[in-house]
């Protein structure tokens, strides 16, 4: 087949409109065509594909099982071409088009039901998708080009590749201890304090894992190795259940601390602890004026650059 002799998107969109309308003069009305023009070019798209598309008849007009299968492809290329002309706006106007967001789990639901319908409302035209995933293959993806953004735990003791970095804002940790537990009496945590003492901490590749391993490492505690969460509303229950202490996110107390769990939060001293939140993208973006824009949002919920 030619390229003289393929489907255009205009003869796609007709055979759609027929297929939903089931009549061609509603169809051509839609299209803001003659019913004639648009009955040729259903016609000639029948002619290219060698198949009849639809069944005329005094009660309508029937979609063929060929029919049928040529709307399914039909709509997936205008979606296609769609989206390529959504994702070129992009380079037109950094704040339109398509934006995909990765986030880490310990983030994602504490920050983004804030943000997001704010960056909404003020970005109308750009369509934002998000993904949730854990560190390693948010960089994956973003080296891939499957990602353009990335919200995440900067101070990791990991290589990020080729990418730049813009800063958000530090997120303080929190101990949280069980009702009753000897450390609960102080108001305040020392470094020293947690000698010796058992830590609940997250499953493997969670990099709030990693950072609350280091903790562990300088002050001589260890790790409960038989019992890991999934997320930090398990560890929250752990701890609860008087299973050991943790580390906690500022973000994540009020989400997942209830007044009634038998938990007691205890801040640091001197706020020794805690992680910086920031953006990941490629070296080559053009958009990294905008992507410090959506920053300076974000630190609206997330407490300010620090």
């Amino acid at each position: 087949m030619g390229f003289s002799n393929r489907p255009s998107f205009r003869q796609l969109e007709y055979l759609l409109a027929v297929s939903e309308l089931r009549h061609f003069g509603k169809a051509a009305q839609r299209c803001k065509v003659s019913q004639p023009a648009l009955s040729a070019q259903i016609q000639k798209l029948e002619e290219i594909l060698g198949v009849p598309l639809f069944e005329r008849g005094s009660g309508g007009v029937t979609l063929t099982p060929a029919g049928a299968k040529a709307c399914e492809q039909a709509r997936s290329l205008l979606k296609g071409v769609q989206a390529l002309q959504e994702n070129m706006l992009a380079f037109q106007d950094p704040h339109q088009g398509s934006l995909r967001l990765g986030v880490i789990p310990t983030i994602a639901p504490y920050l983004l039901p804030q943000c997001l319908p704010r960056i909404q409302a003020l970005y109308p035209k750009l369509h934002l998708e998000v993904r949730e995933e854990k560190t390693a293959h948010l960089l994956d993806s973003l080296h891939r080009g499957e990602l353009d953004l990335c919200l995440l735990a900067l101070d990791l003791e990991m290589d990020f590749g080729e990418v730049r970095e813009i800063p958000l804002f530090k997120d303080p940790f929190f101990c949280l201890l069980p009702q009753g537990h000897p450390l609960a009496r102080k108001q305040k945590i020392r470094e020293e304090d947690l000698d010796a003492s058992e830590f609940l901490l997250l499953e493997e590749g969670h990099c709030l894992r990693d950072q609350a391993l280091k903790l562990c490492s300088a002050v001589a505690a260890q790790e409960l190795p038989d019992l890991r969460a999934s997320s930090l509303l398990t560890l929250v229950q752990m701890v609860a259940m008087g299973n050991g202490l943790t580390l906690i996110p500022q973000m994540a107390i009020s989400r997942e601390i209830r007044p009634e769990d038998p938990v007691v939060l205890r801040p640091f001293e001197g706020g020794a602890f805690g992680r910086q939140i920031g953006l990941l993208h490629r070296p080559a973006t053009k958009r990294r004026r905008f992507f410090e824009e959506l920053g300076q949002l974000l630190c609206l919920d997330g407490g300010g650059v620090s």
